[in-house]
C-alpha cells in the first residue's frame, strides 16, 4: 500500500460519523405522543405551541414539549402526581402555559410506559367540551 493510499484510508477512518437527524414527533413510537396534526382549529393549543417553543424535559434524550388534543384519555395512560413528574419544581411555567392556554383551573398530569427505558408525560387540561389539550414530552433513562 502507498503512502497516499495509507493516508486516505486513515482519513476516512477518522473522519467524524454524522449523527441522525432528530426524530419529529410523528416518528416516535408512541401511538399517543402526536404532534399538532390531532388538533382541531378551533383548540386553543397555537398560542401553547409558542408559549412553550424551545423548552425540553430533561433526561436522556432532552426532549421538547409537543402539543396534543386528545378527545378521552386512554385506559392505558396512569395519572401521576406533580413530584413524580416535576420533583425539582422545573416545570411549573409549562404547567402554567397549559393552565392558560386551555382556560382551566386545573393541569393534570398523566404518564404512560412506553419501553422499559421510555416514560411519555402528558400535562393535560380538559376543556369545556370534555376533551383533553395540552403537551407531551419523553423521558428516556436506561
Amino acid at each position: 500500500m502507498s503512502d497516499e493510499a495509507y493516508n486516505q484510508f486513515l482519513n476516512a477512518a477518522n473522519a467524524p460519523v454524522p449523527s441522525p437527524p432528530p426524530k419529529s414527533p410523528s416518528e416516535v413510537p408512541s401511538q399517543w405522543m402526536k404532534s399538532t396534526d390531532n388538533i382541531p382549529s378551533s383548540a386553543p393549543l397555537s398560542a401553547l405551541s409558542e408559549q412553550v417553543k424551545g423548552h425540553y424535559y430533561t433526561s436522556e434524550s432532552d426532549e421538547l414539549f409537543h402539543p396534543i388534543y386528545l378527545e378521552k384519555i386512554p385506559s392505558e395512560f396512569e395519572s401521576i402526581d406533580k413530584k413524580e413528574f416535576d420533583p425539582r419544581n422545573e416545570y411549573s411555567g409549562i404547567m402554567k402555559a397549559v393552565q392558560d392556554c386551555c382556560s382551566s383551573n386545573t393541569v393534570q398530569i398523566f404518564s404512560y410506559q412506553d419501553t422499559a427505558s421510555t416514560v411519555i408525560y402528558y400535562i393535560l387540561s380538559k376543556l369545556n367540551n370534555g376533551h383533553w389539550c395540552g403537551l407531551t414530552t419523553m423521558e428516556v433513562s436506561t
